[in-house]
């Protein structure tokens, strides 16, 4: 149900270009948001980051290639002794032996070392050497963090929704508070030219003689005071209108083109509460840190099984190394801590309790949702009442202005009557309108914790 236009709306007056003002729909403001929003951008750049950090978990699946580099510089060569005084000796007696059986001189004579010294490593030394190393067991470490990876994606996704429905329901309460405030200034100026005209008639009539001196200073109080809520709707237009620039993120003026409505297509309130506990992106959070806390207790268990890894390496270049090191090898590593001062229990029994903590705060914040949305479901029910009645009213009160201006110009009426008749008027409709923008803002805080602010427009 579609409220009339009152009046002109005054944004449309002022002298602007359409380079310097946006004609929005709520459809069209709504893309603009999406597409401009900071805040949606940030959580949205965290979902992009976790979605990076999953990626990341893939690699501790894969073999890890490498190459390691050293130089070195040891106080000294490694050298290899060796004693051959066993054979040095009785070689020596063999000779001397031969040399009595043979003519003086005949042998030449030789000195037998007693020791020989071999250089097995110089001083110096450089060594370039590919490595390879992959995981073959452990413990389910990969496949936890694998896990729990995916839980933050899955929990930023989820502030994404979150912070974008809280973005929709501030556009929703900014940009239908502007068009309340275009039609409440529309109903002042209004208000104003019929007291004006109101006035002008007293003072003729005061000329005339047909009314008193205090008749027409009542209408002249009631034009002041008239003028007075006109001008301080001015400035409520100019502080809504900075506000929906601030959501918007614009400086251009904007003029909305979709008036204030009461919906017909509202679904009783389990509907909503059970859509809430379905699809509330605060709930979503809440699963993905339980998920976390679970992949957390699975980590500390894995911590009592051995790691397994398949490793290796090979000489690509050296310097001065020994020709009797390895030029590669392979082999696997296992790695299993005995005795830890019992961080390992300690931590399990933290996520244990943290594990505790996390369901007892996801019942407590499905209980507190419903609650929301139960009482912002009644705020609609008020207003839509409250609407309804004041439809009613409306129509008797413009009856009723009618009747005492008339009465007013017969004589058979005071100004006071008139300015009352006006004021009552002016009331209703802004009345009217409040309550009606008071359904809209309710209707889109409750899409929001049901998760499902992108179906407002079908509410339209």
């Amino acid at each position: 149900m579609l409220l009339p236009l009152l009046g002109v709306n005054v944004l449309a007056q002022q002298e602007a270009t359409s380079a310097d003002t946006l004609y929005f729909g709520f459809n069209e403001s709504l893309q603009y948001l999406i597409s401009n929003s900071k805040s949606i951008q940030v959580a949205s750049y965290q979902k992009e980051a976790t979605e990076h950090e999953k990626k990341a978990t893939n690699s501790h699946r894969m073999p890890h290639i490498g190459i390691t580099g050293t130089y070195a510089i040891m106080d000294d060569d490694i050298e290899m002794h060796a004693d051959l005084s066993g054979i040095t000796e009785p070689l020596g007696e063999l000779l001397q032996g031969l040399g009595g059986m043979l003519p003086p001189g005949s042998l030449p004579s030789i000195s037998m070392p007693n020791s020989m010294g071999l250089t097995i490593q110089e001083q110096q030394l450089g060594v370039l050497m590919g490595t390879f190393s992959m995981p073959i067991y452990t413990g389910g470490k990969i496949n936890a963090a694998h896990r729990a990876a995916e839980a933050k994606v899955f929990e930023a996704s989820e502030n994404l929704r979150e912070v974008t429905n809280q973005q929709i329901t501030e556009l929703v309460t900014r940009y239908f508070g502007l068009q309340l405030t275009n039609k409440v200034m529309d109903i002042r100026s209004e208000a104003l030219n019929n007291i004006e005209n109101h006035l002008n008639n007293a003072k003729k009539m005061e000329e005339q003689g047909q009314i008193a001196h205090v008749e027409r200073l009542h209408a002249e109080v009631a034009y002041a005071n008239a003028s007075r809520e006109y001008r301080s709707s001015a400035k409520d237009l100019e502080m809504t209108q900075k506000g929906l620039q601030n959501t918007l993120g614009t400086d251009q003026v904007i003029v909305p083109m979709d008036e204030l409505f009461i919906p017909q297509n509202i679904q009783p309130l389990d509907h909503y509460q059970s859509m809430a506990l379905q699809n509330s992106p605060l709930l979503g959070q809440i699963d993905a840190k339980k998920n976390l806390v679970n992949e957390k207790l699975k980590v500390e268990r894995s911590k009592y099984l051995p790691d397994v890894a398949l490793m290796g390496g090979a000489n690509l270049l050296d310097y001065q190394l020994t020709e009797m090191a390895p030029q590669w090898f392979v082999g696997v590593g296992v790695s299993f801590t005995l005795f830890d001062g019992f961080d390992r229990s300690n931590k399990i029994k933290a996520a244990k309790s943290q594990a505790l903590q996390v369901d007892n705060y996801y019942d407590k914040a499905s209980d507190d949702i419903k609650m929301v949305v139960q009482k912002l479901y009644q705020t609609m029910e008020k207003a839509f009442d409250e609407y309804e009645s004041l439809t009613t009213t409306e129509a008797f009160a413009a009856e009723y202005l009618d009747a005492r201006q008339k009465a007013f110009s017969n004589g058979l009426a005071t100004s006071t009557d008139v300015v009352d008749a006006q004021l009552n008027m002016e009331k209703v409709r802004i009345a009217k309108l409040q309550a009606a923008y008071a359904y809209d803002v309710a209707l889109a805080s409750m899409l929001q914790y049901c998760g499902a602010s992108n179906t407002f427009e079908q509410y339209r």
